[in-house]
């Protein structure tokens, strides 16, 4: 376990997050094929540690595939109107041009 992954642990537990048993390599491959991304290094560690549960959490291991494409959606829609509507937009020169 990372010192990211242990920080984290140590957070949720103190927060009185519920966690199971971490994610196997097969459930990584098989969430990861299933939805088309990886998840990046820090929070493979955490869930390969430990995978938070309730309802605040998506459910990697027993969700379903219509569950966590919303869920997943609902974060991608979060990140794209924050990066348009913040001021000054978040929007790094790093990433091109701004589309409109």
């Amino acid at each position: 376990m990372t010192s990211v992954a242990t920080q984290a642990v140590e957070v949720l537990l103190a927060a009185g997050v519920v966690l199971g048993p971490g994610l196997s390599d097969t459930e990584f491959r098989s969430i990861q094929g299933r939805f088309g991304f990886r998840f990046n290094p820090d929070h493979h560690d955490l869930l390969s540690t430990a995978l938070p549960l309730g309802p605040r959490w998506p459910d990697w291991r027993d969700g379903s595939d219509a569950a966590l494409t919303t869920w997943l959606d609902s974060y991608v829609d979060g990140f794209i109107f924050d990066a348009f509507n913040q001021n000054p937009p978040f929007w790094p020169a790093t990433w091109g041009a701004r589309p409109r």
